[in-house]
């Protein structure tokens, strides 16, 4: 497989992934946790909230909408829906309900 191969199972992208392996590449790169007992939870949801009234949406809409406001002049281009504007606030370290 190269590549530019449109892979369609686990198993291919497996296979993938043993033939590089195998390839002249000095090291491989893996994002995760060591620990298999750490629960995966978006950063939206490990704030502390206990001294607020507040519910998950009504924090979420508050963050987002300072994000899109305070950022527009430091961003060269406007995301044009949610998903978007979600990628570049976890990007830049916001709390989101994205995990990554």
């Amino acid at each position: 497989m190269t590549p530019n191969t449109n892979i369609k199972s686990l198993g291919e992208y497996i296979e993938f992934i043993n033939h590089q392996e195998h390839r002249q590449i000095s090291q491989w790169f893996y994002r995760g946790h060591s620990d298999k007992s750490y629960e995966l939870v978006p950063s939206l949801f490990r704030v502390n909230r206990t001294e607020s009234w507040a519910n998950w949406n009504r924090i979420e809409e508050y963050i987002m909408r300072q994000f899109k406001a305070e950022s527009r002049p430091f961003i060269k281009t406007i995301p044009t829906n949610e998903i978007e504007w979600l990628t570049m606030a976890q990007h830049y370290g916001l709390p989101t309900r994205l995990l990554d």
